[in-house]
């Protein structure tokens, strides 16, 4: 019996480590994903990031993309804000890439008087909890 406790408390310690590992593993790709944005802005503006962004997700993904960029104005975003629209960007294509099953992608920027941004996808979106069937 006491071997078996051991083989318990073994099996659960390597577990712990693997979580651990996985942890930290998630932490680096959140790192590099941020280390992919900062340097697309530092190299040129933000039409310019997203669209070098926009050619990467669909290299990778095989989805058909759609970019459709109007300036409109003279609007122009402080460098604090261009960061939080890539990363607003990165996590919607993240999430359609891991999520949605989607066959095309559109993304719509509108920078006139004010600034908006629109990811729209074909995919199979997001399931309610009451549409969900419950096998017993």
């Amino acid at each position: 019996m006491s071997e078996k406790r051991n083989l318990v408390a073994q099996s659960l310690n390597f577990l712990k480590m693997q979580v651990h590992l996985l942890e930290a593993a998630t932490r680096e790709a959140r790192i590099n994903e941020i280390g992919e944005i900062v340097p697309l802005l530092g190299r040129a503006e933000l039409k310019h990031a997203v669209d070098e962004s926009i050619q990467r997700f669909g290299m990778q993904t095989r989805i058909m993309l759609e970019l459709d960029h109007r300036h409109e104005g003279r609007l122009l975003l402080a460098p604090d804000q261009q960061p939080q629209v890539m990363f607003i960007l990165q996590d919607a294509l993240s999430n359609i890439r891991k999520h949605a099953e989607a066959q095309r992608v559109s993304v719509t920027i509108v920078n006139g008087r004010d600034f908006s941004l629109l990811v729209e996808d074909d995919g199979q979106g997001l399931r309610s909890a009451r549409s969900r069937r419950v096998c017993p």
